[in-house]
C-alpha cells in the first residue's frame, strides 16, 4: 500500500511540473504577446499603433500542442426603456479586463475606441518547441515561414 501511495504522489508531481514548463510570457515581432499562467489560464494581447485587443481564457496541453479556449468577459449595461418605463440590464462584451456596470453613454463612447476584447482573436492552438511557441497555418502545419516586418525589408520569424 505504501508503494502505491508513493508511486501515485510521484506521478502526480511529474504531471504538475509538466504544466509549469509551458508557463511564461511570450511575444513576437508583430505586436502579439501571450502570458500563459501555471493555473491553466492565459492573457493574450495584440497592439499596433493606436489599435489594440485583449483576450482571456483557459488552456490545456495534448502532446506539445497548447489548445486555447477563450472565456469572454461581459459588462452589465443598464438603461431605461422609455416605452415600458422600466430599467433593463443586459450583458455586452467588456472593454476592460474587469467586469463592471456601465451606462448607455459609457457604452457608446467605448464603442468608438480602437481597442477592446477579441478585436484580434487569440490563436486556437500553439505548438511548444525548444522553449518557443509556434503558430499553425490555415492548413494545420507549423508556421515556419519568415515574414517581412511593417515598413522594412527585414524578415522576422513568426
Amino acid at each position: 500500500m505504501k508503494k502505491f501511495v508513493i508511486f501515485f504522489l510521484l506521478a502526480l508531481s511529474i504531471q504538475l511540473n509538466a504544466q509549469n514548463k509551458f508557463a511564461g510570457y511570450y511575444e513576437d515581432y508583430f505586436g502579439s504577446s501571450i502570458k500563459i499562467n501555471g493555473d491553466s489560464t492565459f492573457n493574450y494581447k495584440w497592439s499596433f499603433d493606436i489599435a489594440s485587443s485583449w483576450s482571456n481564457g483557459t488552456w490545456k496541453v495534448i502532446d506539445n500542442t497548447i489548445y486555447l479556449t477563450l472565456v469572454p468577459v461581459f459588462d452589465t449595461l443598464t438603461y431605461k426603456d422609455e416605452k415600458r418605463n422600466t430599467i433593463i440590464d443586459t450583458l455586452v462584451p467588456a472593454m476592460t479586463e474587469k467586469p463592471r456596470k456601465i451606462t448607455a453613454e459609457d457604452f457608446r463612447v467605448e464603442e468608438l475606441c480602437s481597442g477592446g476584447q477579441n478585436k484580434v482573436k487569440a490563436p486556437q492552438k500553439l505548438c511548444y518547441r525548444k522553449g518557443k511557441l509556434m503558430g499553425f497555418t490555415k492548413r494545420e502545419k507549423l508556421n515556419r515561414k519568415r515574414m517581412r516586418g511593417f515598413g522594412t525589408f527585414k524578415k522576422y520569424p513568426p
